[in-house]
């Protein structure tokens, strides 16, 4: 069909999405093309590389950091993406257990940087007992199971290696539809 329009000079409104149309200009194709057709794993991924703790420099000229008695952050910082009800666990790199200690290591630092380390949204036991039957696998567009790594299927997503998992399915949504859109290169190529 392609073809034929290509010869006859007629257009072909056709809407392919952008991980398609740049494998057939031979285009590096990006995780923005892949999250077009794959919203929900890309979520899911983003969810998981946002599990572990992070720290945030807090500047003179920020707003104060208000917690609660258990450490959690009350109200929002959107200048540093800090949600409310996140758990405070260091100031400085030193831990903190409970509210004196944390006022005290930021009344100590008024007028000056520092920073604020938060828990992570799950332990690593918690995600390896709520992810221990995921295995290295996924089900590709078109609806077959896949591994994502020699037998996939028997290798269990934990939190040491969810980095990796979250990377080959990144990886394997780049190059789905490879070998499909090589083959319309090929035809186009012949007319």
């Amino acid at each position: 069909l392609m073809g034929l329009a290509i010869r006859t000079t007629s257009l072909l409104n056709l809407d392919l999405p952008s991980i398609v149309w740049k494998a057939l200009i031979g285009a590096e194709i990006d995780v923005s093309d892949v999250v077009d057709i794959d919203r929900l794993s890309f979520k899911m991924i983003e969810n998981m590389r946002s599990m572990e703790p992070r720290t945030v420099r807090l500047d003179a000229d920020d707003d104060p950091l208000v917690f609660d008695e258990k450490l959690r952050v009350l109200g929002e910082h959107k200048r540093h993406r800090i949600r409310r009800a996140t758990r405070i666990v260091a100031i400085n790199e030193e831990e903190v257990k409970d509210y004196a200690s944390a006022k005290k290591l930021i009344d100590n630092n008024e007028g000056k940087s520092y920073t604020v380390t938060f828990a992570g949204r799950i332990t690593p036991q918690q995600f390896d007992v709520a992810f221990s039957e995921t295995k290295f696998v996924i089900v590709g567009s078109d609806q077959k199971e896949r591994d994502l790594v020699p037998h996939g299927k028997h290798r269990t997503l934990t939190w040491e290696n969810r980095g990796e998992f979250c990377d080959r399915i990144v990886d394997y949504r780049k190059n789905e539809f490879r070998r499909q859109c090589a083959a319309m290169r090929r035809g186009l190529a012949c007319v």
